[in-house]
């Protein structure tokens, strides 16, 4: 056997690689995606067609690593060609390990003994599969212009997603390439978004009748006189041989000419002229039967006249890797849960090693999984929610970001990021309904406790609980039970004050477990919760007593009641005073105080206790606000932001930046005045 290598003059020679050893009976299907070599051979003592699959090495000499598989699948339903020949080319690998056969109407994709799943059943009969890659197979029917594209992964309606008529078609991935209205031009249609991207003009001047798609490559032919493959980073195609069956790979195209393979070498891109040399010959002929290219690698398999499998290197340039489709089984996690976080990812070619890396809204590294399981050029993670070392870590949005080191490479790569929401872990500041966002709360004539959500893009949305009283003071407090949701601070008309479980999702009812935190509270006309001043990781209360202006912090304990008061300053006489949480991301709660002057101050917390000397924010700010509240991250950026009410009753949020300030406001709603207390 050969490989192929390129000389000084960038034509493939042959060089010797590696054999399998022969298969037991006869070879009648063949495919190769990922480095997995899966083969269809008759089983010497049943007669019975049976599916065996090989793991390659991925870079350098290739070569068996393990296989075949000890369990061996029986394949009664599958199909000979039409013509009634030995062999059949009807084996499709899809990249993922499996391999996608026609079956009666439909398509078949063995997974293990007596285990498969299907894709059909067809209106069709002798359906024909044109590619697969992933999760999804283009299917048309053999002698007609019908196509479908059908989903593996989709279980509990018709996997049938895409039907369509046309002259050839193309699939990578999410993308089915079809010919558009002008000619020479082809556009991608995305199954997943059902959207069509704009047409690209191959530059062929025809409407083609065959398409193939690998990457960044879109081979084309014109009938079997004219074929080129158009370079879609360089907006140009490249001119190749037509006819003898051919198979696209990154960066390379193989025809069987008689006997022989050629291989022609494309991959300096359009505006080069291709290299074309024999790659291997005695082939087992007809119909492109025998042998299979590798499109997520570069290597090329055949079967000798004696039942052995072949596989040669192609040594092109390898396009760089990349998620060529994605599957996440969730968007939602809770920590430390029974249902992990599960995401599968499709790669272009194999990954030697991978790793998903999950930040919080501030970029932070909350947790890493990492791996070198692969299943050919497929890979899969799962996350318990739960923090590197085994912590929880804060409730709402985490975006995951999947890097990969590919075979052959030193450095990772990332190649896929999304979103995931994490419930059960800890509370964020001012958050209400365990999401990550802070809320604001309001009290109606009715008595009214209602929770406001107001995220930057999105609904308005509120939960409510009736049964409150409408003269008692409502502190939106920290997470002292350690259960995951805020709780609530409430005084009463005689000056008690009770905490109240949070119950994540909506305010406490009247009627919810509550925790007397003494009396005598009625002597402070300021309560308010900066989270924790203290550096204990507990949320702390802020006093303003009526009497004097003198400011006491009065630190949450673990008991989940609040610690003996200690007096910090004196005398202030601003008319706003504003536990806002922490403002420029030193980790400890900071306080908004505004002047009557209209100066807007920012006291930092200094993380015992006690706070830093004032730095102005604004000035000549606020104449008309009757309310200002330090309402936590509202907008879902990581960044603790400010709301503001009018004399009018109209709403505004001033966006933080992290960094101990604010934007200028943004009008979000209208219609307080109605509301007998907001917090």
């Amino acid at each position: 056997e050969a490989r192929a290598v390129t000389s000084p003059a960038s034509v493939p020679t042959a060089a010797p690689v590696h054999a399998l050893p022969p298969v037991a009976g006869t070879v009648r299907g063949l495919a190769l995606a990922g480095g997995r070599l899966l083969t269809v051979g008759t089983d010497p003592v049943q007669g019975l067609p049976s599916l065996r699959s090989y793991e390659l090495t991925t870079s350098g000499t290739p070569r068996v690593v393990s296989g075949p598989d000890t369990v061996t699948r029986s394949l009664g339903d599958y199909k000979a060609c039409p013509d009634g020949g030995p062999s059949c080319a009807s084996l499709t690998a899809l990249g993922n390990g499996w391999a996608a056969h026609p079956s009666g109407n439909g398509v078949s994709v063995p997974l293990g003994q007596n285990a498969s799943r299907v894709i059909g059943p067809m209106s069709w009969e002798r359906p024909e599969i044109v590619a697969a890659t992933g999760r999804h197979v283009l299917v048309k029917e053999r002698g007609s212009a019908k196509y479908a594209v059908g989903d593996l992964e989709k279980f509990y309606d018709s996997n049938v997603i895409h039907t369509f008529t046309a002259t050839a078609a193309a699939l990578w991935g999410n993308k089915v390439w079809k010919p558009a209205t002008a000619a020479g031009t082809v556009a991608a249609y995305d199954v997943k978004t059902k959207k069509t991207a704009a047409a690209v003009d191959t530059g062929s001047g025809c409407k083609p009748t065959a398409l193939q798609a690998v990457g960044r490559w879109i081979y084309w032919a014109c009938g079997g006189t004219k074929a080129g493959v158009f370079d879609q980073t360089l907006g140009k195609s490249v001119s190749v041989p037509a006819g003898g069956e051919p198979r696209l790979g990154d960066g390379f195209l193989v025809r069987a000419t008689g006997e022989d393979l050629m291989v022609t070498d494309f991959s300096r891109g359009a505006g080069t002229k291709p290299a074309t040399t024999l790659l291997a010959s005695g082939v087992e002929p007809g119909h492109g039967i025998g042998w299979a290219v590798d499109p997520f690698g570069g290597n090329v398999a055949h079967v000798d006249a004696d039942q052995r499998v072949h596989i040669t290197e192609v040594p092109v340039p390898r396009s760089p890797v990349a998620s060529i489709e994605s599957r996440v089984e969730q968007n939602f996690v809770r920590a430390g849960g029974k249902e992990p976080w599960t995401g599968h990812w499709q790669l272009s070619r194999p990954a030697d090693a991978w790793k998903v890396t999950f930040t919080d809204v501030t970029r932070k590294t909350v947790a890493t999984v990492s791996g070198t399981a692969r299943t050919a050029a497929s890979i899969s993670a799962t996350w318990d929610g739960l923090a590197t070392g085994g912590g929880k870590p804060q409730n709402g949005a985490h975006t995951w970001t999947v890097s990969v080191k590919a075979a052959g490479e030193s450095s990772y790569v990332p190649v896929k990021t999304g979103t995931v929401q994490v419930s059960g872990g800890t509370a964020a500041y001012r958050d209400e309904q365990a999401d990550g966002r802070g809320n604001v709360l309001t009290v109606n004539k009715n008595g009214t406790l209602t929770s406001h959500d107001f995220p930057a893009t999105g609904v308005h949305d509120k939960w409510s609980r009736a049964g409150w009283h409408i003269k008692y003071t409502y502190v939106p407090f920290g997470d002292l039970t350690g259960d995951g949701c805020n709780d609530l601070l409430v005084r009463n008309t005689v000056g008690n004050l009770y905490r109240y479980d949070g119950v994540c999702g909506h305010p406490p009812a009247k009627t919810s477990t509550r925790t007397s935190l003494g009396g005598g509270w009625e002597a402070y006309n300021v309560l308010t919760s900066p989270g924790d001043l203290t550096g204990d990781g507990l949320p702390d209360l802020l006093a303003r007593k009526s009497s004097t202006g003198d400011i006491w912090v009065f630190p949450g304990t673990k008991a989940g009641k609040l610690g003996a008061g200690k007096k910090i300053r004196s005398g202030w006489t601003y008319t706003h005073v504003v536990g806002a949480g922490d403002l420029n991301g030193d980790g400890h709660g900071d306080v908004l105080a505004r002047a009557k002057d209209g100066t807007l101050y920012r006291y930092d917390g200094a993380g015992d206790g006690t706070l830093k000397s004032r730095v102005t924010v604004f000035t000549k700010w606020g104449s008309t606000y009757t309310h200002v509240l330090g309402v936590g991250d509202m907008t879902g950026d990581g960044k603790n932001d400010l709301l503001v009410v009018d004399n009018k009753g109209v709403v505004y949020r001033n966006t933080g930046n992290g960094k101990g300030s604010f934007s200028s406001r943004t009008k979000i709603t209208t219609g307080w005045l109605t509301y007998k207390g907001i917090f």
